[in-house]
């Protein structure tokens, strides 16, 4: 006689277990400190139940609206890892420096939101072509589950998604509808 076990669908788990795209596939990244090792699943049985990553992550994923990381990567320090995402900034979005330090560690505190009562958010204000896109979009490429929305949207998939993906939120006036998604 099989165990019947029950199907849920969801995008958290717990901290040691995270939401990663590769391949065209969304699957479960997991840390399993007792071997300071990762395993990779495309479906997590806890108990009598089966966690699969939500639809709307791959979904977004693979049109682009969705920035999850291929795998966990060592990087030394974070000193060292400030000065990457610095210059990963400098690289690819001009403008002045001292928003940039900033980006730095908002993308840090991205990653660790949920630990915090109240969270801040970035806004860029500019005239048409001036980058205010390009600096969202490569910014949100390095915070934790960055996706993207256009600024026309209701504000019923703004908080379903927001419950959804549990992540950074990139609101961009150019996404005026995603209507191509479905």
């Amino acid at each position: 006689m099989s165990e019947e076990r029950r199907i849920e669908y969801t995008t958290v788990i717990s901290r040691n277990i995270e939401p990663i795209y590769r391949q065209g596939v969304v699957s479960w990244c997991v840390y399993v400190p007792r071997e300071d090792d990762v395993h990779y699943y495309q479906e997590l049985p806890v108990g009598d139940v089966v966690y699969r990553p939500h639809p709307v992550l791959r979904l977004y994923a693979e049109k682009g609206f969705l920035f999850l990381p291929e795998r966990p990567e060592e990087y030394g320090n974070t000193m060292k890892l400030a000065d990457e995402i610095y210059d990963f900034l400098y690289r690819h979005v001009d403008y002045e420096d001292t928003y940039r330090r900033l980006d730095v560690w908002y993308a840090f505190f991205t990653w660790v939101y949920d630990q915090f009562p109240i969270v801040p958010y970035r806004r860029a204000l500019g005239d048409w072509g001036r980058g205010k896109s390009r600096w969202a979009k490569t910014l949100g490429s390095i915070c934790y589950r960055a996706f993207i929305q256009g600024a026309a949207t209701s504000a019923a998939p703004v908080f379903r998604l927001s419950d959804a993906i549990r992540g950074t939120q990139i609101i961009d006036e150019n996404y005026f509808s995603l209507n191509h998604l479905a």
